[in-house]
């Protein structure tokens, strides 16, 4: 709750600063001062430190496919084990540092994203789930059309959005 209302206010001032005149980083639209480099820097800290935070479970779901790749075969060593950590490791840092390298403004690769993953994860994927995995058991039917709807919503939501970003 703390995080939301911060980036309310903060979004608040930005917006009423500059209105439709905002860039997507929002620190570029302030004047160079202390102020403005020290939430510079605090924003530096938070990609730092959030990094290995969201690049685990991605690199775990990934080292678990592989694993599954191996059902039926003998155990790897814990050697190969190894090396396939550090393989899925290096592959993550390496693309993140050309995708940094190569786009200058994040703002609509962030826009990409909040329009498709986020809608995936939120409306989609729950929706269907539901709908899908109590199918044969009992309960309130108007549970799972509700489910339906959600996930029919979401797939409406995706196509508006990226016209909404393209347009």
């Amino acid at each position: 709750m703390t995080a939301i209302s911060l980036y309310l206010i903060v979004a608040s001032f930005g917006y009423s600063t500059y209105g439709d005149e905002v860039e997507s980083d929002i620190l570029v639209n302030y004047p160079e001062n202390y102020l403005t480099s020290t939430a510079r820097l605090f924003v530096s800290l938070l990609v730092a430190f959030s990094y290995p935070l969201q690049a685990h479970p991605s690199r775990r779901c990934i080292l678990t496919l592989i694993a599954a790749l191996d059902r039926g075969k003998e155990q790897p060593s814990i050697r190969v084990q190894s090396m396939r950590y550090v393989i899925v490791t290096i592959g993550f840092l390496g693309f993140s540092l050309i995708l940094g390298l190569a786009v200058s403004d994040l703002g609509i690769i962030l826009s990409l994203v909040g329009a498709t993953g986020s809608t995936i994860v939120s409306y989609i994927l729950p929706g269907f789930f539901y709908y899908l995995t109590f199918k044969h058991l009992e309960g309130p039917e108007w549970k799972r059309r509700l489910a339906l709807a959600q996930g029919v919503l979401g797939l409406i939501i995706i196509p508006v959005c990226l016209t909404f970003i393209f347009v």
